[in-house]
């Protein structure tokens, strides 16, 4: 499930070992229930990774990204933010991909004790309560009833974001798809409709009209709600405007404050204020 020519990621387990990337050997199914969360640090190598669509019998939540990491279910394309963890429900089909260099923490939580019932993925904020009883359940050193306390304390505070994930659909077509994928790839690049058609040998009539049927959404307009949902979890790593702007390919930080106050109904400035107010 990698790049081809990629290696494999680097995954420390919820028991503190170096191990190869297999979820049969870090979750409670795997544990038989004897831990109700497992979590794993996971740094991709210099190519970016990508895992085909599967399902894990537990809930999963990726948190703590220092690059970007893309999640993909039902046709939607999430990003996962900083400061914010993605979870997605047990069950629930969805593949991945990081660009090279990327970490980012996966923690499993036991189906059977969740407090979350969604059926959908959803943003929970990351308190530094949170954070520091999941790192504490990385080493697995202390007694079973001592772990379990402490795991029905972390799972008392989780509790989904009433903001909702922000994503972009994906298009179904495989023209379409492939042009997606790409501008996915490098939302930095400033061609335009006819350009990214031309590429795919289509035409920028039949593009637009394509990602109108398939997302609702105009060519122009998906592009740039999927640069804000990159920007999001960029503002959540703490970049600075200016810088967030340029690596979702603005280069007037003004136009990119619109677009993003646009597009999701709120200006960087209180993005971070919301940011400040979860931590």
């Amino acid at each position: 499930m990698t790049v081809p020519g990629a290696s494999a990621p680097e995954v420390i387990d919820s028991l503190g070992h170096y191990t190869l990337w297999w979820r049969g050997l870090v979750g409670p199914e795997a544990a038989d229930r004897t831990v109700l969360i497992a979590t794993n640090w996971i740094r991709t190598p210099r190519l970016p990774q990508a895992w085909d669509e599967h399902v894990h019998p537990d809930h999963e939540m990726l948190w703590g990204s220092d690059g970007k990491v893309g999640v993909q279910v039902a046709g939607r394309e999430y990003w996962v933010p900083a400061s914010y963890g993605l979870w997605i429900p047990a069950g629930v089909p969805h593949s991945a991909c990081a660009v090279s260099g990327t970490g980012f923490n996966c923690t499993w939580i036991d189906r059977e004790r969740s407090p979350i019932t969604v059926t959908a993925p959803v943003l929970l904020p990351m308190s530094p309560l949170l954070v520091d009883l999941l790192d504490h359940l990385r080493i697995d050193a202390t007694t079973p009833e001592r772990r379990r306390r402490a795991e029905e304390f972390a799972l008392d505070l989780l509790e989904p974001d009433a903001r909702g994930a922000l994503s972009v659909p994906r298009p179904t077509s495989a023209g379409a798809r492939r042009v997606a994928d790409a501008v996915l790839a490098e939302l930095t690049v400033p061609r335009t409709a006819e350009e990214w058609a031309g590429e795919f040998g289509m035409s920028a009539r039949s593009l637009n009209r394509a990602f109108v049927a398939e997302t609702g959404l105009a060519f122009g307009q998906w592009r740039s709600r999927a640069r804000m949902a990159m920007a999001a979890s960029l503002l959540d790593q703490g970049r600075t405007v200016a810088s967030v702007a340029r690596q979702v390919g603005y280069r007037n930080p003004s136009a990119f404050i619109a677009a993003y106050r646009r597009v999701t109904g709120a200006s960087p400035a209180q993005h971070r204020q919301r940011m400040t107010q979860v931590t």
